[in-house]
């Protein structure tokens, strides 16, 4: 048998003590005073974005940071706009998204003297975690020209959902506010496969931002299928719509991102059709 010298095991702890600190050690600290370290602080900042990872508060922080992810995707937009008008909608790599700079806390998005030629940026993420709920987020890198009702949703196949919340966060420079949103929303509608919900898009020439916010707790059918499903889809109002007509759709696969079917093809068509989201939970 081997013993240690209380010397070198002295050293040995000291060694396993600085190791575990530094493991641990604080590398960011948010506005709300939430301490990261820099593996958490990168995996908000993934989920999230930086300017979300910014205002995260502590309850937040800790039910995400818990999670295990059990699948996750994401789509990245461009949308250019010539007087007031989109000229072109494009996808984009994470890269182009990530080096599009947000308007800094002097900057207004749209003067009088500059709206010949607009871009918006916008991300759309989406995340499937373990104990089968879901979490998406449309960030709004650069705000749109447009603010009227945009939809979020998801529909599922071989998934009944049992809860249900939003939210809408909205930014001047980095301050954060937020419009909640729940099953008794005005813009809330159920559907038997699914659930969208209409967010009327905070207006007013400050903003900066947004992330739009949508979770909901899913349980699995019984099936003999290997595989559940879930499709996010986001869709922006390129013009002035009603909660109502916002509202008109039904659930389909040919629907909007998968998602949201207008029969009218007037109230189909002001949507921007972005592409959506598709999650897979293994059952087997």
């Amino acid at each position: 048998m081997k013993f240690v010298s209380k010397a070198v095991l002295v050293t040995l702890l000291g060694f396993s003590f600085i190791s575990a600190v530094s493991a641990k050690s604080i590398y960011y600290t948010n506005e709300n005073g939430v301490e990261m370290t820099r593996a958490e602080y990168e995996k908000m900042v993934d989920i999230f974005s930086e300017r979300k990872t910014r205002n995260l508060t502590q309850d937040e922080f800790d039910k995400y940071n818990e999670k295990e992810i059990a699948d996750s995707s994401a789509v990245y937009q461009k949308v250019t706009y010539e007087d007031g008008e989109v000229i072109k909608e494009e996808e984009i790599s994470e890269e182009e998204f990530n080096n599009a700079k947000e308007f800094e806390n002097s900057c207004t998005p749209y003067s009088d003297t500059d709206q010949a030629h607009e871009t918006a940026y916008k991300r759309l993420s989406a995340y499937l975690y373990t104990d089968n709920s879901v979490l998406a987020i449309l960030t709004w890198k650069k705000v749109p020209y447009v603010r009227s009702y945009d939809v979020f949703g998801m529909r599922f196949q071989y998934f009944n959902y049992t809860s249900f919340q939003g939210a809408q966060d909205y930014y001047v420079g980095t301050k954060r506010t937020r419009i909640n949103y729940d099953m008794s929303s005005p813009g809330f509608k159920a559907q038997s496969t699914g659930w969208g919900v209409s967010m009327n898009l905070k207006d007013g020439l400050d903003i900066t931002g947004y992330d739009m916010i949508v979770e909901t707790q899913l349980q699995v059918q019984n099936t003999n299928s290997t595989l559940a499903h879930a499709y996010i889809s986001y869709q922006h109002a390129q013009a002035d719509l009603t909660r109502e007509q916002s509202m008109s759709y039904s659930m389909s696969i040919s629907g909007l991102g998968s998602v949201f079917y207008y029969s009218n093809a007037s109230i189909r068509d002001t949507y921007d059709d972005m592409t959506g989201l598709h999650l897979l939970r293994h059952l087997s």
